[in-house]
């Protein structure tokens, strides 16, 4: 998950440039994540009552 620290690592105010492919490798914005997850989680059953679900 990109975050603003892997961004802005060090306590740099400026934002590093990083190859695409490091920002491939350490995944997707938050927003992106939990768009795909957060379902995902709602409608497990596998683990324990879900009590997220009326």
């Amino acid at each position: 998950m990109i975050t603003d620290f892997i961004k802005t690592a060090n306590g740099r105010s400026t934002e590093i440039e990083l190859p695409e492919k490091v920002y491939n490798i350490m995944g997707d914005y938050p927003e992106t994540i939990a768009e795909y997850v957060v379902p995902k989680i709602i409608k497990n059953e596998k683990n324990g009552k879900n009590n997220l679900v009326n």
